[in-house]
This record gives structure tokens, sequence and C-alpha cells, in this order.
């Protein structure tokens, strides 16, 4: 061995211009660099020469030859990246250059010294292969030894990851390579001791054919590794695209695609250890194949689950880690998978794991899939903004690890940006056959290719049918009906505008129940005769219209508006041979409608015809169940669940509410003389003046026989006083013809009560008002029989003391 003293002296011109040629090829090759399965190392493959350098010219040539080499390839590291090299580019440090040319320097001082410490005595000569074989084991245990010491000291304490958990990765196969870079360097030895000092010429073509074999094995890895990914993502994207996660109507991205890039973004920023890395990579996509388990009525309910749905829901997390469990994953997988439902606080599921318990992956995918779960449009609501999201997050921080969920509301602007960048996946509509035979009960032409089209979407249209049938089947209120209806149809088939057009049963035409979309007001406004344009001709007919130009329905809007619109679907609304109506949807645009919709609204229009039917029939049914035949005024039914409504509105605001009740003054004595059917003449009659004296909240009810009260909502007692001199003048000035030039009159008395001061229920208001009436009337006889008294109404005794205690109030 040469002693550092002894190195300039001791070589030749030739050995000294193979030493340079060697450190120059050498630092040339330093960006062919092979990366070891499994690990986040790369070998450099000119590291058999510097090993070589190390044993043919000793330690100080080799420190020296080790730190320039180093250096040369973190420079190299820095440099733009060629298609064929595995590595990232990074940017250059000092720092990390001169710990790079440090480290190289300590490399060759180690194993150099284990190398010349067991090489048996004697000249270079006569030593032989077999005598190297111990030397060269120990000098690559040495190698890796210090060379792991060093690097995975530096990444734990850069934070990613523990120094044990580190090295434990670098485990069987990184010490593999080393021993085989250690062998390439002795075979170098071998040579010089044979040809002399340029022998490493020798060398270079078993080094390069070692690389490009080791290239060609990597990236058939990485192919099958590719496969392997993609397989699993598709696995994926099928459980997700059941899920109705993928809204290719809106144009949003899948949930595992949004998750995954929220997961790898966040963890980037905790710089986590590559294993942890490449099993989030994995479980991001994969964290929901349990919900495969979960039966699509709990995957797919548009409100809370109950206690046992959410037990059932809570399962996937494990079975999702017992599906898994069976692929031999080289990362953490299947753990962060199954805990990542957990909580930091110990309440999540399924093992109840609390604190540093929880894997690290699994608090950084727990983070991220709430935060998209939250930004995401799901069957049961609409996406939140993401100030919204995170304001829910920090009322829930209690469940997130306190780092990781720091760091990411850091970053959350950033991760955004990220999210931009993904592009939805989608399957092309494969062609349906047309049965030829079949005959057309649709008017128009389809489009030839679907306007978007999916995995998820027989799903979604399963989902939305059956949200349709059951909430259809739930509501008996036409305007609820038609609500409801416009809602769902927005999600099945694309429309500009939405209008349901209802036939009016007297005058047999078509006018506008309910409007959806853009440009409401104008159609708003639309009327056509049963019969006639698109929306007429296909309810008369009962049969559909669609890709048609909707314009003789849109003629009588404005030109800058019905230009706009290009297209149509007009379905009917038939039961029982009842024209109910016709469903328009009107597009702008070139957007056409293809077979799927169509076959869709048949369905939807069927099912609509009949609830539309029902909550037709059920209104009339409550009409005349809530309704004085003869006078068309609310009865005492309707009295009494409208007085409770506007009784709690006004407890609950603080408002006044005033009741006043009505008597007609001797009615008995009009049927006696004129028979009853005078008498409901006049009653009809005094019924039409009160109901036009009052406001459009208020309510006239017939109470019985000749009595009528009126509910006056937002009222005071003395703003109800006012209404009850109207009322009282109006009612005796009006006069009824009864024949042969005699005209009927009759007085009225009135009875007023106001909550809070008169009652807290109806019952309390009615004794009130009820009292206050008859003294009225006792008081109006009085004026009748001679007694002088005010020209109309004048309040009692105890309207008096009411009046002035709401005063002093």
């Amino acid at each position: 061995m040469l002693s550092s003293s002894e190195l300039v002296n001791s070589l030749s011109l030739s050995e000294g211009m193979a030493l340079l040629g060697v450190l120059s090829v050498a630092c040339l090759s330093a960006r062919w660099v092979v990366r070891v399965p499994r690990t986040d190392n790369y070998m450099a493959v000119a590291d058999s020469l510097m090993l070589a350098v190390t044993m043919i010219y000793g330690i100080v040539a080799g420190v020296l030859a080790n730190a320039i080499f180093y250096l040369v390839g973190y420079w190299s590291a820095t440099r733009p990246v060629a298609p064929d090299q595995p590595r990232t580019r990074h940017l250059w440090n000092d720092l990390q250059a001169a710990f790079n040319m440090g480290a190289g320097a300590i490399y060759a001082f180690v194993f150099g010294h284990v190398f010349f410490m067991t090489i048996p005595d004697g000249p270079a000569g006569s030593i032989g292969a077999a005598q190297l074989i111990i030397p060269v084991v120990l000098m690559a245990t040495a190698y890796f030894l210090v060379n792991s010491f060093l690097t995975d000291a530096v990444q734990a304490l850069a934070g990613r990851g523990t120094f044990g958990h580190l090295w434990l990765q670098n485990l069987p196969l990184v010490p593999l390579y080393f021993l085989a870079s250690s062998g390439g360097a002795a075979v170098v030895y071998l040579f010089h001791a044979v040809a002399g000092p340029w022998s490493y010429v020798l060398a270079l073509p078993i080094l390069v054919v070692a690389y490009y074999a080791h290239l060609f094995y990597n990236d058939k890895y990485e192919e099958l590794s590719r496969v392997h990914k993609q397989t699993l993502e598709a696995f994926a994207f099928c459980i997700d695209a059941m899920e109705l996660h993928t809204d290719f109507k809106h144009h949003t991205s899948t949930h595992i695609q949004r998750t995954q890039v929220l997961t790898l973004g966040l963890a980037r920023e905790l710089r986590v250890d590559e294993t942890t890395y490449e099993g989030l990579r994995y479980a991001s996509v994969l964290h929901d194949v349990g919900k495969i388990s979960i039966p699509s009525y709990i995957l797919h309910k548009p409100s809370r689950l109950t206690e046992r749905e959410f037990q059932k829901m809570s399962t996937h997390a494990a079975v999702g880690a017992q599906i898994l469990s069976s692929i031999d994953f080289p990362f953490p997988v299947v753990e962060i998978v199954r805990h990542h439902h957990e909580n930091w606080d110990g309440t999540g599921y399924p093992d109840r794991l609390k604190g540093t318990a929880i894997p690290l992956g699994s608090r950084i995918l727990s983070v991220a899939d709430c935060y998209e779960a939250l930004t995401a449009r799901r069957v049961y609501r609409r996406s939140l903004s993401r100030d919204a999201a995170v304001a829910i997050m920090k009322r829930e921080k209690h469940k997130f690890d306190p780092v990781v969920f720091d760091l990411f509301l850091e970053v959350i602007p950033k991760l955004q940006q990220e999210l931009k960048s993904i592009e939805v996946r989608s399957l092309t509509e494969p062609k349906e056959h047309r049965d030829q035979k079949r005959a057309p009960d649709v008017v128009g032409t389809s489009k030839a290719k679907t306007l978007s089209s999916s995995i998820s979407e027989p799903q979604q249209e399963i989902f939305t049918l059956f949200e349709i049938f059951q909430n259809l089947g739930n509501s008996l209120s036409r305007t609820d009906t038609l609500t409801i209806l416009a809602s769902k149809l927005e999600k099945i088939v694309p429309f500009t505008t939405l209008v349901i057009y209802l036939a009016e049963e007297t005058t047999e035409e078509l006018k506008p129940a309910h409007v959806a979309g853009e440009h409401k007001e104008a159609f708003s406004g639309l009327s056509i005769e049963m019969g006639t344009r698109l929306a007429g001709w296909v309810a008369a007919n009962n049969r559909f219209l669609y890709n048609v130009h909707p314009g003789p329905d849109t003629m009588a809007l404005s030109e800058e508006i019905k230009s706009l619109y290009a297209n149509s679907l007009l379905a009917p609304l038939v039961h029982e041979d009842r024209r109910l109506g016709t469903i328009a949807l009107y597009v702008a645009g070139d957007e056409r409608f293809t077979d799927d919709h169509i076959r869709l609204m048949e369905i939807v229009s069927n099912r609509a015809s009949i609830a539309l039917f029902n909550a037709t029939r059920f209104e009339e049914t409550q009409e005349d169940a809530f309704t004085d035949r003869l006078t068309g005024l609310p009865n005492s039914r309707f009295l009494y669940i409208f007085f409770e409504q506007t009784l709690s509105e006004a407890k609950r605001y603080g408002e006044p509410l005033s009741l006043i009740e009505m008597d007609l003054d001797d009615f008995k004595s009009v049927n006696d003389r004129h028979g009853h059917h005078t008498g409901d003449r006049f009653l009809k009659e005094v019924g039409r003046i009160l109901k036009g004296h009052m406001r459009d909240a208020d309510v006239l009810v017939r109470y019985a026989g000749d009595e009528f009260i009126a509910i006056l909502p937002k009222t005071t007692y003395e703003q109800a006083r006012q209404f009850s001199y109207r009322f009282q003048d109006a009612v005796e000035e009006t006069e009824l013809d009864v024949g042969i030039g005699s005209m009927l009159k009759v007085g009225i008395s009135l009875g007023l009560a106001s909550y809070p001061a008169a009652g807290q229920d109806l019952e309390s208001l009615l004794m009130a008002a009820d009292k206050s009436m008859y003294e009225d009337k006792a008081r109006r006889k009085r004026r009748r029989g001679g007694t002088p008294a005010a020209e109309s109404y004048q309040p009692s005794l105890f309207e008096s003391e009411e009046l002035q205690s709401q005063a002093k109030n």
C-alpha cells in the first residue's frame, strides 16, 4: 500500500496518466446510475472504478478521487435529466455539495483501510482472485455501513423518517449492490496486476454491458409495476364510479384522483420517507375498495345514515384491508388503508387507535380524504367551498394529527393548484343495436354519439331514477312534485331551460306551472293552446318530440332570447286519458339528445304523470275539505290549522296578531221572510265584500252559519279596530235586491281580540272576541231601540280596558 508521502513520487508518468484517465472516465459516466429496486437508493456504475482506484493506488489517491467523483456526481444530478435516466433533477446547494464531497472522501478512507488491513502481504501481482474474496467482501460491507449510516442519519434529521426505519428499508438489496460494485473493482484490480495501468479499459465494456442490462431490467420492472398499479387503479376507478363520485356532466375529476393529488402533495410537504410515500401512492387510490361490500342503498342514500347503516359503512376500511392483504405490497399499503378512518383522539374506526399509534400514512390520508369529501359533490349535498370545508375541519381538528393538519392548512392553496391539473378519465360509448321492427313512439333523430359517458352513468341513472320515484311517491303536493321533478331531471338530461306546462281545465290551455334554468321570467309568461305548437301537439297526441327546433314554442319570446335556443325535447304528461301537460326541455347551442335521454324521459314522464294526477286529485280533495262550499271561503277546519301556524310565527318573532269575530244582526229573520235561497245569496255577497277589504296576508273564514272570522297577522289591536270600522260600514251599505223593488240590508256586530293581551291560544282569543262581539250586538240593539249612540262601532268596556293595557305596554 502506498503511503500519502510516497504517492506522488511513486507514480510513473504512465501510471499518473492512467489514474487521471480512470478518474475522467468515472466523472464522465457519473450520470450513469441505476436505482435499487423497492428503494430510493441509486448506485453509480463508476463506483467500481473508484473502488479500484483505492485498491490500486492507495488510500490517499482513493480519498482524493472519491471526493472529486462524488462532487461531480452531485453536480450532474443538478443538470437536466435525460429521458432514459430514472433520477429526478435536484437544485444545487453548496452545503449539500460539501457534504457529498466529504462523504466520498470518508467512504474511501474507511473501505480503503479495511481492504488494506485484510489483504495478504506480498507483491500486487502475486495476489490471486481467491485471496481477494474476503477483503472485497469486508470492503463492500464497510462501504455499505458507512454510506447508509451517513445518508440515513441526514435524512432522519431532515424529518423523512426514523433512522432505524430508513436503514431497514435498504435491506436486503442495497448491500448486494455494494458487493457487486466491489466485485467489479476486484476485476479491475486483477486486470491491472496482469496488464498494467491502462488495463481498466478492458473492464469498461463489462461495466457498460452491466449498466444497460440493469437498465433493461429496471425498465421491465418499472413496466410491470406500472401495469400492476394501473390494474389496481382501474379496479379502484370502478368502485369510485359505482359510488357516484365521478361527475362527468359537470366535468369534475374522480374522488380517487383528487384524493391522491392531495395526499401525495401533503406527503411531499411533510418529507416522508420513500416507503411511506409509495405506500400512500397506492393507498390513496385503493382506500375505498372496501365499499364494494357496502349495500348500494347505503352508499347512495341522500340523507343522514341511521346508526345501523353507519355501523355497516364503518366496516369498509377493514374490508378493504382484507381485500388488499392478498397482494404482497412492498409498501405499507394495507395498514394505511385499514387505519385511514382512525381519529387522533381515539374515536375513529376500525381499531380506535389514538395519536402516534396511527400510522403516519393513515394520518396524512385521513386529512386529504376528509377535505376532498367536503369539497366534492355528493349524492346528499352539493360541494362546499374551500373556506367552508376548512371551517368544518377546524371544528373537528381534534380528529387529525396536529402537525399534519397545521401543515395542510398552510399548503391548501398550492394543493388546489395541483387539483386543477387533473384530467378526467372517461370511457367511450359502445354502439347500441336498434330493432327496426319496433314501432317508434317518439319523433326525432337521436345523436349518433353520446354527449359524455362513463362507467358511472348506469349507477347514476339508477340512483337518480330511484330518487325521483321515491320522492314523487312521497309527495301529494303539486308544487313539491314539480320542484322535485325539475331538480332531479337536471342530473340525467341536459337542458338550458326546463318548462313544465300544465293544462287549465276550463280553457284547455297549457301554461307554465314550473320553470327552471335560464330566462325563467320570459318562459313563465307563455301560453300554448292544446294541440298547437310543439308543447300543445305533444300533450294532445301523447307523443314525444326530440331534437327539433323549439321555434314554435319560443316565437312569443324576444328575438334576443329565442335566437339562443336551437334544440328541444318534449315529453307528454298523460294519465288515464287525462291530458295533464308537457315537460319541455329547451337547449341553447348545438347540444343534441341521445337515445338514452329519450329512454329516461319516457320512464320519468310516465311516473311524473301518475304523481301529478294524484297530487291534483289530492289538492282538489283537500280544497273541498277546507273550503266552505257556499261562499268559497276557508271553513272552520282550515281556521284551526292556519291559526296555529300563524300563532307559532307570532310567538317566534314577537309579532302582533289580531282576530275579528263578526255576526250578522238578526239574520234568522232574513231566512224566515225571504227564504234560505236569499239568505245564501246575501251570505255570499257579504263574504265577497269583507274579503275585498282585506290584505293578501289576511284570511277570512266562514266560521258557522252567519258568523265570519278574520285573522290579521302582524296587526296590532288599534290597526284591527280600523279594519272593523271598514267592515261594518261596508256591510251596512250593502243592499241586495230581493224582488218587487225591495232591497235587503243587514247590520253586522264585531268583536276584537289580540295576542297576547287577550289570550295565548285560539280558544282564549275566540272567547274574548265572542264576549266583545255580543257586547257590541247588545249595544247596537239598544241603539236601534232609540238610545242615542255613536255613528259607528264603539269599543266595549272589555275592549277599552284591553286597549288601555296595550297602550301602557
